[in-house]
């Protein structure tokens, strides 16, 4: 049998790897989570980003975009908590509710180029989330009501323990487009990084690496990784 590197991919927690060719069939013990797994080929996603995110909005908010949009495929996040001045002044509502479920706002984690990211409390499990509302000032722009569409719907068919969940999507009474998430609490690498060793850091990378591989194999590409 060829030695020809194949990609591989952990049932459990979704990383991958290559392996040579003669290995297939045989176990491994995966390198992020430890579990046991039989190597088999993995299948690459057969279509691009921009296919893949349009067919998973399409399969689930037919007719609620407009044709033709190019949808923008990034994950924006949260960032450290600050004080916004400029976004805290918008006018928001500071609760949303769809479908039975009540998100209250809490305060501003961070802002994005389409998005404001709030702390919220989920009423129906009395539990902190994270919510992303598009901006008030571009929420009457059907483009970019597609784009905030899609960059939510895409996040969520990546289940990878590396990406952070999606809980709900949804459109408030009023029309403020919106997303609910888990609330990830941690420090930036970027504050973190010189008093970790050299193992710790490349622990880090590797889980992110994983993160942005399972995306690959699902046809997503992410644009702003930082």
């Amino acid at each position: 049998m060829s030695n020809e590197a194949v990609p591989v991919r952990c049932p459990h927690c979704q990383a991958l790897y290559e392996v040579a060719a003669a290995d297939l069939g045989g176990g491994a013990d995966c390198e992020s989570c430890g579990k046991s797994f039989i190597i088999t080929r993995a299948d690459a996603a057969a279509a691009g980003p921009d296919a893949a995110a349009l067919e998973g909005v399409q399969r689930r908010w037919e007719g609620s975009i407009s044709s033709g949009a190019e949808p923008e495929v990034t994950i924006k996040s949260a960032g450290p908590e600050r004080a916004c001045p400029a976004a805290s002044a918008a006018v928001l509502p500071r609760q949303l509710s769809v479908a039975g479920n009540v998100f209250v706002l809490l305060d501003l984690l961070g802002q994005g180029g389409m998005g404001l990211v709030y702390r919220a409390r989920q009423n129906s499990v009395d539990r902190q989330i994270a919510v992303k509302v598009i901006r008030p000032e571009l929420a009457d722009q059907p483009g970019l009501r597609d784009q905030f569409l899609i960059e939510a719907v895409v996040t969520g068919d990546l289940d990878h323990p590396n990406v952070i969940p999606i809980h709900d999507v949804g459109v408030a009474p009023d029309g403020t487009l919106f997303y609910a998430m888990k609330e990830v609490r941690g420090t930036p690498w970027h504050k973190a990084i010189t008093g970790k060793s050299l193992e710790e850091n490349l622990e880090i990378l590797l889980k992110v690496s994983d993160a942005v591989a399972y995306a690959h194999n699902k046809g997503v590409v992410h644009r702003d990784l930082k």
